[in-house]
């Protein structure tokens, strides 16, 4: 990948490691507005993004953008203590990292919930005329079909086997499914176009533990 990128092997080391930190700062900013911006339950806006990455990387001689917080950090898993440092000193606050924090998430996995998750996208397809149809973009499946109810139908039915599928392939049991739908709206004056109905079904089951006696 260096090669292709035209890079040495630590310039593209360093990018990964820069990009994985700063995915990691946005998140954390993101996570810390919502709902004080008006966004909740939203993605915040363009504009919001841009000011973000512009508080990241600083590229202006002549403006500087700064976003603090005076939360600590607790970082918990394996790769915490290469980045969350970087993190924490880029929002202006401290990283709390444990002696065992590389292992917290392997006994929460072993102790805590399976969660299997699908995405089924209903896309409408227009012509000068309206909605002549609805395409269901699943992960592996299509479907389509001229009817709303039964393209939302086909979409909760399958988002929701795919889910199960994936918690019992991680070995979860007594799953319950979780069904969450969503609209993104264009809107323009008067005009209002419906673009997707995203349809995310959630699988939750508990992880069995196995004890054997030799």
């Amino acid at each position: 990948m260096a090669n292709r990128l035209r890079m040495t092997v630590d310039e593209f080391i360093q990018t990964v490691y820069t990009g994985i930190v700063h995915k990691l700062y946005n998140l954390i900013l993101e996570y810390l507005l919502d709902g004080r911006m008006g966004s909740s339950n939203r993605k915040l806006s363009n504009d919001a993004y841009r000011l973000i990455n512009m508080a990241f990387h600083n590229p202006y001689d002549d403006i500087r953008i700064m976003a603090f917080t005076p939360l600590p950090i607790i970082g918990i898993g394996a790769p915490t203590h290469i980045f969350l440092n970087q993190v924490a000193e880029a929002l202006g606050t401290t990283a709390k990292l444990t002696t065992h924090a590389g292992v917290a998430n392997a006994i929460g996995a072993i102790t805590g919930s399976i969660v299997g998750e699908e995405t089924v996208l209903v896309k409408p397809r227009y012509d000068n005329t309206g909605i002549t149809s609805y395409g269901c973009h699943g992960s592996s499946v299509y479907f389509e079909t001229e009817d709303y109810d039964e393209a939302l139908e086909w979409a909760e039915n399958t988002a929701a086997k795919y889910a199960r599928d994936r918690a019992e392939a991680m070995g979860a049991s007594n799953i319950t499914v979780e069904i969450n739908q969503s609209k993104n709206i264009y809107q323009d004056g008067e005009i209002e176009l419906l673009m997707e109905t995203v349809i995310i079904a959630k699988a939750i089951g508990n992880q069995a533990i196995v004890s054997t006696t030799v």
